[in-house]
């Protein structure tokens, strides 16, 4: 079919097969020389003669753009280009977009970076290709899509080049695969950051690196192993940021490791400065880490102060993250004295665990939530919450608590199936 039509047509068709399956008119501007006019008058010669589609479906994502009718037929007019040709044309359009400077279309320029790359090596073209597949993960993992974050960083890490171009990746994928409960691989590209930073001597990138070590290695229920990354990188009251969020992670450490003084007492110093230097991230994280640390303390009533304001200042700095951590550490400091939250906190906490897909936490907001209909009599709203949702924790907190969203669904249904597994769940819990 591509055979019978004309130089014209033929020339868009294959401009068309690099932007890929879908395109839109301003992508082929980009490779064109021909005018907005011209473009449009071929385009819609080609859509007559059902080589392209326009999408004007108001339920569509790709709403507004062209597509082949049939992919076999961009399949043809790509396979005709020259290697060269294609190499030039994808170039070409991630030069485009990447000009737009529109975040959503960082994959784009990646995506088209990485097929010029495949077609033929080259050192500039990898490097450009490296940095725009960081921008593009970054963007998934702002948008807490860790998953395809971890994914963008990988395709990252396998291009060519120096280990110095792989250290962000290596730092963000480890946070991403944290997330995600791929523990060992966090722990290993955290690791590898780490010894870069320390043997290139990058002091900044050092405390950055062993903080996300440190975290790492708290998710993994290693606290003790945390502190002895993060503690030789730690200087007390200094004023850059990356030593503030060290601590923040290092009070953190702390309280998981059962070390509550020494918690409260890093977490009062790093707030301190925090606050000197309008770092409200970080005072949220400390307040937090504070307040729950003071529990065990015998200062109940000043630590759900803390962490009642810990919540109020990550709602009003929209940071989900931090205000998620805090409404779960009130939550669980206020039932553990035999206080009961306010409904809305439970709700609050469930929302943000949806929006952040953080599935250990989603566990504790749909056990919670059941708690807060069980108090009120309602049994079936607490058995509904328990039906489509599928356990499957991998952390040990995450395991606890699916346990006991087992127990809960046992005593709702009386059904033993739940108890058992529960049981089964509880026994492979480390001691």
């Amino acid at each position: 079919r591509i055979d019978r039509l004309g130089s014209d047509e033929r020339a868009v068709i294959q401009d068309a097969a690099v932007l890929g399956q879908s395109f839109t008119l301003d992508g082929l501007a980009a490779l064109s020389d021909r005018s907005e006019d011209d473009l449009k008058l071929i385009v819609s010669q080609l859509v007559r003669d059902e080589i392209f589609h326009y999408d004007d479906d108001p339920r569509s994502p790709e709403r507004g753009q062209h597509k082949f009718v049939q992919s076999v037929i961009r399949e043809v007019a790509y396979g005709r280009l020259a290697r060269g040709d294609r190499k030039r044309r994808h170039v070409a359009v991630a030069h485009h977009y990447e000009g737009d400077g529109a975040v959503e279309f960082a994959a784009i320029v990646a995506d088209h970076y990485m097929k010029a790359l495949e077609i033929e090596p080259d050192e500039a073209l990898a490097a450009l290709a490296r940095a725009s597949m960081l921008a593009a993960a970054q963007r998934a993992f702002d948008l807490h899509s860790h998953r395809q974050a971890l994914s963008l960083v990988r395709r990252g890490l396998v291009i060519p080049g120096e280990d110095a171009g792989r250290v962000p990746l290596w730092e963000l994928g480890a946070l991403a695969a944290s997330n995600v409960y791929e523990g060992e691989a966090a722990l290993g590209m955290a690791r590898d950051a780490l010894g870069w930073h320390e043997e290139h001597g990058t002091s900044d990138g050092a405390v950055r690196a062993a903080r996300i070590c440190g975290y790492v290695l708290s998710s993994l229920d290693r606290p003790v192993d945390a502190l002895e990354v993060m503690g030789p990188h730690f200087v007390p009251g200094a004023a850059d940021p990356e030593m503030r969020e060290l601590g923040a992670e290092l009070a953190r450490a702390h309280m998981l490791a059962g070390n509550s003084q020494a918690s409260a007492d890093v977490a009062r110093d790093t707030m301190v400065a925090a606050e000197a230097a309008g770092d409200l991230e970080v005072v949220v994280e400390t307040l937090n880490t504070r307040g729950t640390v003071l529990t065990s303390l015998g200062r109940l009533h000043e630590a759900l102060a803390l962490l009642s304001g810990a919540v109020g200042l990550a709602a009003e700095l929209d940071s989900p993250v931090a205000e998620l951590r805090a409404l779960n550490n009130y939550g669980v400091t206020a039932a553990a004295q035999g206080l009961r939250s306010e409904p809305r906190v439970a709700l609050r906490f469930s929302e943000l665990t949806q929006r952040l897909g953080i599935f250990d936490f989603q566990l504790r907001g749909m056990n919670w939530q059941a708690e807060e209909w069980r108090g009120r009599g309602d049994f079936f709203q607490a058995v509904a919450l328990y039906e489509d949702f599928e356990i499957s924790p991998t952390s040990t907190w995450g395991r606890v608590l699916g346990a006991d969203a087992l127990i809960s669904r046992w005593a709702l249904t009386n059904d033993d199936t739940f108890l058992e597994e529960a049981m089964r769940d509880v026994s492979e819990v480390p001691v």
